[in-house]
């Protein structure tokens, strides 16, 4: 019994350490040259390498990626550039919560 109180308290306790940090945002961008699905892939893989990124979501209809970041430690402007790099030039910031 005591060895189950401690695992269920061990439980509890690992739930409740996970908690949002205030440096967790979003910034939406506005990607014009997606087209496909392999486009999408491309644009996911590029903004995943930057510093700060935690997850990337692109919709092909819509032609935005959704990039939750790091604010400390993400640098948008770097992320656009280097969209432009790998020929999805035009890319802008449509919403930036890091500001």
């Amino acid at each position: 019994m005591r060895l189950f109180t401690v695992f269920f308290t061990l439980v509890l306790v690992s739930g409740c350490s996970e908690v949002s940090s205030s440096s967790e945002t979003q910034v939406l961008l506005d990607v014009p040259e997606i087209h496909c699905e392999s486009c999408a892939s491309k644009v996911t893989q590029v903004l995943r390498e930057q510093p700060g990124v935690q997850s990337v979501s692109v919709n092909v209809l819509a032609k935005r990626a959704t990039v939750s970041i790091d604010k400390n430690k993400f640098d948008s402007q770097a992320a656009l550039a280097i969209l432009e790099d790998y020929q999805f030039a035009g890319s802008t910031i449509v919403q930036d919560n890091a500001q």
